[in-house]
């Protein structure tokens, strides 16, 4: 298995499905990707969502873990204890990728054993921006040899952003190349989430 594509979900049945479509458009080799779906404290449809979503793509390997954190930290680790790739890429359940070729754009960038970094992306407030969510976690796409034993605080919020200053603590083994395509769709602001309610 290449990549692993970890994917945190906690009540977003009406997100979720394109989310997964976003990753099954993918014009990588679906033999060689695995998807870590890992569904935390879910009390709405989401797990049908899932279910109807995987029956459709039997040649993609896909995990549903169910858990009972409460937040993002745990979840995402959980999904690393469980990946079998190579190379990491997260993906919030509520967002999107918007190329079909994001696996592959970023995988090449990733030769060498470099960590990609992407440096725009694109929200429901219409901006590429590469100041705003700086550390967000699904910006890179880490060697998982990389991540080692580094893990996710247990936090609601900015757990992804102590984590990716971790992995940069690395140093001598940490480095990054940067890409400037656009190939992610960051859902925000969004009623409900955590970062719309602080």
């Amino acid at each position: 298995m290449e990549i692993s594509i970890i994917v945190p979900v906690h009540n977003l049945e009406d997100y979720i499905t394109e989310c997964l479509e976003s990753i099954s458009m993918q014009n990588y080799d679906k033999a060689k990707y695995e998807i870590i779906l890992v569904l935390d404290s879910c009390t709405d449809g989401s797990k049908q969502k899932v279910q109807e979503w995987k029956a459709l793509w039997p040649e993609i390997t896909t995990k549903v873990l169910e858990v009972s954190f409460g937040n993002p930290g745990e979840t995402r680790n959980a999904g690393i204890e469980a990946a079998e790739g190579e190379k990491i890429a997260f993906i919030d359940g509520d967002d999107y990728w918007v190329r079909a070729d994001a696996l592959s754009t970023m995988d090449t960038a990733s030769q060498g054993g470099l960590a990609v970094y992407q440096e725009n992306y694109e929200s429901n407030e219409g901006i590429t921006a590469e100041a705003k969510e700086r550390d967000a976690v699904w910006r890179f796409f880490i060697p998982k040899e990389l991540i080692g034993e580094t893990r996710f605080a247990s936090m609601k919020t900015n757990e992804d952003f102590r984590f990716i200053r971790e992995l940069k603590k690395k140093v001598g083994v940490y480095t990054e190349n940067r890409i400037s395509e656009t190939l992610y769709h960051y859902t925000h602001p969004r009623t409900g989430s955590i970062t719309t309610e602080m």
